[in-house]
């Protein structure tokens, strides 16, 4: 288990420095859905690569649209891949001062994403687990 974790960091980490550089990054993915999906498969997998953690921080809304570009509409509503985008998008919005771009401060895409996939899942705690999110961005954007 720990070498396929060790593993799985090695790539993840090394995929995602090398496709880091700033220039490039904006050509070649300037929805961010590469960051989106090392920080999907490091955060199912339990782990934390502080440099993920620095890029989502400066994302703020721009985190939605990634989701919106990466996942499918089933994904989108399946409760398991809530789970784990529900903190990834409070990550984005977890400094607010540090969000590059300022119109990724305020939450609109992610307001109307967050809602959209309230209002499609059935089951009571991942509603109550979206519930606080939309308190969290809202409390952190106001």
């Amino acid at each position: 288990m720990w070498r396929h974790t060790l593993i799985l960091l090695v790539m993840a980490c090394s995929s995602f420095s090398s496709s880091l550089s700033p220039s490039q990054t904006e050509e070649s993915d300037p929805y961010s859905v590469h960051l989106l999906q090392v920080a999907m498969k490091t955060s199912s997998e339990g782990l934390f690569i502080a440099k993920v953690q620095t890029h989502l921080a400066r994302m703020g809304d721009k985190v939605s649209i990634a989701l919106l570009k990466d996942l499918s509409e089933s994904e989108l509503l399946d409760p398991n891949k809530v789970e784990e985008y529900l903190p990834i998008i409070q990550q984005s919005f977890s400094q607010p001062q540090f969000i590059e771009v300022e119109i990724d401060k305020q939450p609109k895409v992610t307001m109307f994403l967050l809602k959209y996939v309230r209002r499609g899942i059935l089951d009571s705690r991942v509603q109550q687990d979206i519930d606080n999110a939309i308190r969290f961005v809202e409390e952190k954007t106001s």
